[in-house]
């Protein structure tokens, strides 16, 4: 499990759920050079996770990152991340 990096003021970095096991906290990297997300692009992702209705949080009770479903508007989901800490977005 990764645990959401704090900076000096105490806010943290994006993580999100490992989308090979759809369990472990994963943290969201970034390009330190032009500070854009790293994606893995046209993933589709998997249909592992957890469907308990409530977002899983790291080592400190920090929440991964969520948002709605794109099916109903309504349910919200666990991001993905691949291994690689690539954000998996599918624009294709």
């Amino acid at each position: 499990m990764s645990n959401a990096k704090p900076d000096g003021n105490g806010k943290t970095t994006i993580i999100g759920i490992l989308n090979t096991d759809g369990a472990t906290v994963t943290r969201v990297q970034t390009n330190p050079s032009n500070h854009a997300l790293e994606v893995s692009n046209g993933t589709t992702g998997s249909d592992n996770g957890n469907n308990a209705g409530l977002a899983q949080v790291d080592g400190n009770g920090k929440p991964v990152w969520t948002a709605l479903s794109s099916v109903d508007g309504k349910t919200i989901i666990e991001v993905y991340v691949n291994s690689s800490g690539q954000l998996l977005i599918q624009s294709t």
